[in-house]
């Protein structure tokens, strides 16, 4: 196939395969994710997949996942090419922000991430002016990349997450930004045997929730359903056993519910216990399974 002819048919094709995925009707939500494991990945697995599958079959709707780079995510929910985008509040930027209203799912632990043999006798900063004097490695398109500017922060951008990882353990950047779960799920598929070796400090705790555009009348219906669904599953105890599903059971932090905090979540992260639970290709423990 031509580069013309992909760049041509290959998007009036994909376009055309979640029109007729719409055409569905009110039974099948198409949900735009993108590769950020373990919250999505390309399959519809993850941590967030598991909870909005979870909300939307307990009001009895079939969910659909469709992965896309985050950017063009963004263009099919504003073109309603999908009725939702996970994490769309946090990737959405600038006026079409103004076209959205989400749900939210979680708080995510956004962290700067360390190799610790590299920090032997130096303090670790704990906020984000203490990291003007750093060499800081975020994903290409960060959310939180105005912020960075703002502080006059020393910021690389890096294509892929587990170049991250590399360069900092080769000391090429110091600091790494992830979400808690994703940093560490990072470092597993690339360098596991050190794992132990990395220390962390969180600095946000956004939330992450599911956006929809507010003038398209059929998202707006799947609005209502996941919220009716995220409360039957906090109800029933179903939202927690997920989120343990990852963290660990009585290993949930307290700052990552949207909510009070069950009695069963903790303020500090039990790290022996988190990295000791053996866990699939995506990060959820395999005893949860």
């Amino acid at each position: 196939m031509t580069t013309w002819l992909r760049k041509t048919l290959l998007p009036l094709m994909m376009a055309l395969s979640l029109s007729s995925q719409l055409a569905l009707g009110q039974s099948t939500v198409v949900i735009a994710i993108h590769d950020y494991a373990p919250y999505y990945n390309a399959k519809g697995q993850g941590l967030a997949c598991d909870i909005l599958r979870a909300a939307y079959e307990s009001v009895g709707t079939e969910v659909r996942f469709v992965s896309f780079p985050a950017r063009r995510a963004v263009v099919q929910l504003l073109y309603q090419q999908v009725d939702a985008f996970a994490a769309g509040n946090l990737l959405t930027h600038g006026p079409d922000r103004n076209l959205l209203n989400w749900v939210p799912l979680f708080k995510a632990r956004t962290s700067w991430f360390y190799y610790r043999p590299r920090f032997e006798n130096i303090p670790i900063p704990s906020q984000l002016i203490e990291l003007r004097d750093y060499r800081l490695g975020v994903i290409v398109n960060s959310p939180f990349l105005d912020v960075y500017q703002r502080y006059s922060l020393n910021i690389v951008e890096i294509q892929t997450p587990y170049q991250l990882v590399q360069m900092a353990r080769k000391g090429r950047i110091d600091f790494f930004e992830a979400a808690a779960l994703t940093g560490f799920q990072m470092i597993r598929q690339v360098d596991r045997d050190s794992i132990k070796q990395y220390g962390l400090f969180t600095w946000a705790t956004p939330v992450v929730a599911l956006a929809f555009k507010k003038d398209f009348t059929r998202g707006q219906h799947f609005r209502g359903q996941l919220e009716e669904g995220i409360r039957i599953i906090k109800d029933n105890g179903r939202y927690l056993q997920i989120l343990e599903s990852y963290w660990g059971v009585g290993n949930v932090p307290a700052n990552v519910m949207t909510e009070e905090n069950p009695a069963s979540t903790r303020n500090e992260i039990d790290f022996d216990k988190f990295h000791s639970q053996p866990r699939n290709s995506y990060g959820k423990i395999l005893e949860s399974q």
